[in-house]
């Protein structure tokens, strides 16, 4: 009779054992679904970046100014854009033509001092 009320003790602890262990796997396996999910949609955000970004033009070292600039100018800097878009499959800012723009005048500028074509056209117009 002891074999008998022990195999009843055991069939209650072994189905609520089973109960028990069945519930921890559906309750687990939602939560490496969500991870596993979770890591997709951290690779494909990954892979979607360009390898190599443009730096952040609002962040620092770049001061946002204003200036008026005849339409003339910036009709140009619209067809620089294209054109380095169309011939040479160069994705620029116009903020990046206009500041290297800049930049290689004002390298003339020191470099050639009065020969520089900043000084010449400048000195063009004042004679006007």
């Amino acid at each position: 009779m002891l074999d008998d009320q022990s195999s009843e003790d055991e069939a209650p602890n072994a189905a609520f054992t089973a109960a028990l262990e069945l519930a921890r796997q559906s309750t687990s396996a939602p939560a490496q679904t969500t991870r596993s999910q979770e890591q997709v949609r951290l690779e494909s955000q990954s892979t979607s970046k360009p390898e190599k970004q443009k730096p952040d033009r609002a962040g620092e070292g770049y001061t946002k100014a204003t200036y008026r600039v005849r339409n003339e100018a910036t009709d140009a800097v619209e067809d620089m854009r294209l054109l380095l878009k169309r011939t040479y499959g160069i994705k620029a800012l116009r903020e990046e033509i206009v500041e290297e723009a800049i930049l290689a005048t004002q390298r003339d500028l020191l470099e050639n001092r009065e020969a520089s074509f900043l000084v010449r056209y400048l000195k063009e117009t004042e004679k006007q």
